[in-house]
């Protein structure tokens, strides 16, 4: 299998090398016989990796070429929100993340930790339940309404609980504000939404200790967050992404458990 692999990806460079390459060119640069060397390029041709043009040459096909845009285009988007997030994270002196939301579960997409004598356990904002934080709230606010009713029907066995008609009045209120406050026991949260196209397509959110959240300066948190959240929108704009690049399984992301 690993010889098979070898000299598929190998008859693949071969390929790109010349542009475009007929059989017989491809089995003598791979060193393979012919037998071997077309059977290898009708599986790379039916897997639609490569084409047949009409001078019997083949080349690599626009579907290869989409996939190495797409990867080149996932990773740009981890840069983007990684040196973000440790941008607020340094700005802020407390631990940062942004997280994506995929089939009702909510992924970390960055996080950054500052060392300080008094650290926010990651428990809190690796929450297994979606409410519990911050990023969590907001990409639930902002989701379609078909995908919120998806998701209160995982986590409520009751639709008409007393429990989901607060969470939907407190959906409104992440709505109708730029950013977004959570207290958790001794734990303090600030969020915000980022937004492409005028869709949320991550969340983004600030975590410490209560002792720390009050000594900030007023009013320091809300214009940290909505810089680099609006920072975040100009990069992913200017780098032509679109909602789709932002699904977890494109970008190799875990969901955000503890």
């Amino acid at each position: 299998m690993i010889q098979v692999l070898n000299r598929a990806f190998n008859i693949l460079e071969i390929i790109r090398r010349n542009s475009s390459c007929r059989l017989g060119n491809i089995a003598r640069e791979a060193a393979l016989n012919l037998t071997t060397a077309e059977n290898i390029v009708v599986t790379l041709k039916k897997l639609g990796y490569i084409e047949k043009n009409g001078q019997n040459e083949y080349t690599l096909s626009e579907k290869l070429f989409t996939l190495a845009s797409a990867s080149n285009n996932n990773s740009e988007i981890i840069k983007i929100f990684r040196r973000n997030i440790e941008s607020l994270s340094g700005n802020t002196g407390e631990t940062s993340i942004a997280a994506v939301l995929h089939n009702r579960e909510r992924y970390t997409i960055a996080e950054f930790a500052q060392v300080s004598a008094i650290n926010v356990s990651e428990s809190v904002y690796k929450d297994r339940y979606l409410f519990n934080t911050i990023t969590g709230r907001i990409l639930f606010a902002f989701a379609g309404a078909e995908e919120q009713k998806n998701i209160l029907r995982q986590y409520f066995k009751n639709p008409a609980s007393g429990l989901e008609t607060k969470i939907m009045k407190l959906c409104q209120k992440i709505k109708k504000n730029k950013i977004s406050i959570l207290k958790k026991k001794e734990i303090m949260a600030a969020g915000a939404p980022v937004f492409l196209n005028d869709r949320c397509c991550a969340a983004i959110g600030v975590y410490m200790p209560k002792s720390r959240y009050y000594k900030k300066p007023d009013g320091m948190l809300s214009s940290e967050l909505d810089i680099i959240a609006r920072r975040i929108e100009n990069e992913i704009l200017i780098g032509r992404f679109n909602i789709n690049d932002f699904k977890p399984d494109k970008i190799n992301l875990k969901r955000s458990i503890t």
